[in-house]
């Protein structure tokens, strides 16, 4: 039987309200797997959907439709062994 992938995002979709109304979609027909002891970088330019990637690996949204499994269970909400560290400050003064 195989092992399942550490990570797989599974035909992940994720779309935005825009400010005019009209839906931005920041990640379309993603599907990849990262298997056990690999190591990945996700490169891209300001906008292009990295940080809607983490948040979707820890739980703190859920994607607009696909599912993102971790070691073969499905993700259904914020994780207690992911840390993130934001791009802006959220700490109280």
């Amino acid at each position: 039987m195989r092992t399942p992938p550490a990570i797989h995002f599974k035909d992940i979709e994720q779309v935005f309200p825009g400010k005019s109304g009209a839906p931005i979609h920041a990640l379309h027909a993603l599907d990849f797997r990262i298997e056990r002891h690999e190591f990945v970088s996700v490169l891209g330019p300001s906008g292009c959907g990295k940080s809607t990637l983490l948040r979707l690996l820890s739980g703190l949204m859920l994607p607009s439709d696909g599912q993102v499994e971790v070691f073969g269970s499905p993700i259904k909400g914020p994780r207690d062994d992911v840390g993130i560290v934001f791009q802006r400050p959220t700490l109280l003064p």
